[in-house]
């Protein structure tokens, strides 16, 4: 059960139905030359940003389910899972180009701040996000997945 007053960035644009892809479409394209280090000829770039959309777009859509799965069982916390939570937010943030803050994960977690805490913790401890200081304002964090942490996702994203 989502415990949090107000909706997380996440939760706001994926109730909202489905946004334009363009704009994650071109950060996409940024995305993977930034991650695999390699330039890519027009045509490649179309076919990765176009699977790099369908990623995010299930990842959109699986996120949506989760809340409204909640919203369906009046707020029962049986289908709570915080850690998968932060992983879907932190890869939706990574395949639009987005930074995510602690707080943001906090609140996509739909948990308490403290149980989200504890989550990004464990999920640092065994290798699948890291945490930086934000260079303009050092009292925030922001968090990110790691490369492996990133095939990971997309193994199991492509599954759906």
């Amino acid at each position: 059960m989502c415990l949090s007053n107000q909706p997380s960035k996440a939760t706001e644009v994926f109730e909202s139905g489905e946004q334009s892809m363009a704009g994650a479409s071109g950060m996409a394209h940024q995305s993977v030359r930034i991650d695999r280090g390699i330039v890519l000829e027009s045509a490649e770039r179309n076919s990765v940003g176009k699977y790099e959309d369908d990623l995010l777009q299930k990842c959109q859509r699986i996120y949506r389910i989760r809340r409204l799965r909640e919203k369906m069982f009046d707020g029962s916390d049986i289908f709570c899972d915080p850690a998968w939570d932060i992983l879907l937010d932190l890869f939706i943030g990574h395949l639009q180009g987005r930074q995510t803050s602690v707080t943001s994960c906090g609140l996509a977690a739909c948990a308490p701040i403290t149980t989200a805490l504890r989550w990004l913790t464990i999920l640092e401890r065994d290798g699948f996000v890291v945490r930086e200081y934000d260079p303009a304002d050092r009292r925030r964090m922001f968090v990110s997945l790691t490369e492996q942490a990133i095939a990971n996702m997309v193994k199991v994203i492509e599954a759906f």
